[in-house]
């Protein structure tokens, strides 16, 4: 009986597996984890708004807020110029960093959970995880959607003049508003 050669060992082989089917699974997954959580985070915002006395009246002109934005390009200041307010009371209604960050902390989260989950019905990783192994994975992932999606996603939010709206996450945003007009 032969013994197998191999030229990268076990380990490695296993590794090399595994982050095939990591690789897989994010990219067939992360376009509809994004868009459910943009939904999911704009609804919130919406009867957060809702709910509130002060800022109440606003609810209803929220995704229009956000047209003006995503869609044609308008600067915050624009905006509140357009309805009257100041650009300070604008921002608290639209909370565009703190969407921001819900967003990306969401989309990590849910890949996170679905990659477990995955890994452990094809049976590549235990139930038992060690944590250092969990701290790696949650890093991986958020530097992977971090260079796919909100790197050039918060560039473009920042940028006042020449605005122009082609992220991946802006787009997500785009066809929210598309669906929900």
């Amino acid at each position: 009986m032969e013994i197998p050669y191999y030229d990268v060992p076990i380990e490695e082989k296993f590794k090399e597996k595994e982050g095939l089917y990591l690789s897989e699974t994010i990219n067939n997954n992360l376009v509809n984890i994004l868009q459910s959580n943009v939904n999911e985070l704009v609804e919130n915002r919406i009867n957060k708004l809702k709910k509130s006395k002060s800022y109440s009246p606003y609810a209803a002109q929220y995704i229009n807020f956000l047209k003006a934005f995503y869609q044609e390009g308008k600067s915050q200041n624009q905006i509140a110029k357009e309805i009257g307010i100041r650009q300070e009371k604008l921002n608290r209604i639209l909370s565009f960093k703190q969407l921001f960050q819900q967003v990306r902390q969401k989309t990590v989260e849910d890949l996170l959970n679905l990659i477990l989950e995955s890994l452990k019905e094809k049976n590549i990783i235990s139930e038992a995880i060690n944590n250092d192994y969990l701290i790696n994975l949650t890093e991986n992932i958020e530097q992977f959607v971090d260079q796919k999606i909100f790197i050039e996603a918060k560039a473009e939010m920042m940028n006042s003049k020449n605005r122009t709206m082609n992220s991946f996450y802006a787009k997500t945003f785009i066809d929210y508003l598309t669906q929900n007009s």
